[in-house]
């Protein structure tokens, strides 16, 4: 997250009592979204990530393979 970051309006629905409850244990449903929201878009990121380079993963993978393992694998450190 950045510190400098611009903040928007985010309209929810939140249960009634849950927001209540929160309310009185001092707990700001807004840093939650955003953390929760970090965290997730991170997760979808990384998803993003893998599944478009999960062909040249592949291909390093069977290279190594070919190679005989990583350089440290081969030298046995690993």
């Amino acid at each position: 997250m950045s510190v400098t970051s611009t903040k928007s309006a985010c309209n929810t629905s939140i249960d009634t009592e849950l927001l209540a409850q929160a309310r009185e244990l001092s707990i700001s449903p807004s840093a939650v979204l955003e953390r929760a929201l970090y965290k997730e878009v991170k997760a979808a990121r990384a998803r993003q990530w893998r599944e478009q380079n999960t062909e040249a993963i592949a291909e390093y993978n069977l290279e190594l393979e070919k190679q005989g393992g990583t350089f440290a694998e081969r030298i046995g450190q690993l």
